[in-house]
């Protein structure tokens, strides 16, 4: 009796799973772990041939990798997944912010004349002052802002949620609904991106270590274009190169565990239109600061 093969779905599973692991340690800092499991869940991804995955796993596993201080192993992981062919723009952005640190601005215009051939962002966006003095996205890229007409004025507010997970989606979408609004789920980059070019939400709640595209990837497709509607981007560290290039492309930040008091005041004050209380410098303050141990901790997700 031979022994059965694996079903398409269990090694697809698996792979999920590990990525979904990674991506947790990722977001808490936890680099050298997230690397192990990142690493797992991309040689699955290789075995089936599955380039998209492939491809997204190793992004994250390149940035785990250089957060460990292991540059130059980053650099190259980054460097095959653009040999390789890809459209996803936090791999140029994060060998431009790379390159530019070092000096060799050959190197950075080389990276951006990729992006511009690949289609990560499009042609007429200004990729060139996308990398600012610190080697961090520009805020100032060029975009411009695209009327959200589809929806009438006095429509029910939508709300798109990113996140890979389910239990956070849920609970999020449950409080937003008992708020009055309407919600989108999306479980990886990929969905967000396909909401929120067709379903054009009010503001978008997103997660930044997503399967498939980051939260990062989806913020520079939007910008480019030209779409310019409130981005929350939710991650346990604002730290985060992620998060710090999200803050400079004009979103804002909320930490996990998310206080659902701090959540209702930022989208209330979001959907009417004021602009964003603190700078990403601010913000990763704020972040790093415990709170006064006399102050009660409100509910959170």
């Amino acid at each position: 009796m031979t022994p059965q093969t694996p079903s398409t779905d269990s090694w697809k599973e698996r792979a999920a799973e590990l990525l979904r692991l990674g991506l947790e340690e990722l977001d808490n800092e936890r680099y050298e772990s997230a690397a192990q499991m990142l690493l797992d869940s991309l040689t699955v991804y290789e075995a089936h041939r599955d380039d998209e995955g492939s491809l997204s796993v190793a992004t994250y596993l390149g940035f785990a990798l250089y957060e460990q201080g292991r540059e130059n192993r980053a650099v190259s992981v980054w460097e095959e997944i653009l040999r390789r062919g890809t459209s996803l723009p936090t791999v140029y952005t994060l060998l431009a912010k790379h390159y530019k640190r070092m000096g060799q601005e050959e190197e950075v215009r080389r990276i951006f004349e990729a992006m511009r051939v690949s289609g990560a962002l499009d042609s007429d966006v200004p990729t060139g002052p996308g990398v600012g003095a610190e080697g961090g996205v520009s805020g100032d890229a060029g975009f411009s802002a695209r009327a959200r007409s589809e929806r009438s004025a006095d429509a029910t507010p939508l709300i798109l949620v990113a996140d890979d997970e389910p239990g956070i989606c849920n609970l999020m979408g449950r409080f937003l609904t008992g708020l009055g609004h309407e919600v989108e789920v999306a479980s990886d980059g990929e969905e967000a991106l396909l909401a929120i070019l067709h379903r054009n939400p009010d503001l978008i709640l997103m997660d930044v270590y997503m399967p498939k595209r980051t939260g990062l990837d989806v913020l520079l497709k939007m910008r480019a274009e030209g779409i310019d509607t409130p981005v929350i981007v939710i991650s346990g560290y604002a730290n985060a190169s992620f998060v710090q290039d999200g803050l400079a492309l004009g979103a804002e930040f909320l930490a996990k565990p998310i206080d659902l008091e701090d959540l209702e005041g930022m989208v209330n004050r979001l959907l009417a239109g004021d602009q964003p209380e603190a700078s990403a410098e601010e913000a990763a303050s704020e972040s790093a600061s415990p709170s006064p141990p006399d102050t009660p901790p409100g509910d959170t997700i």
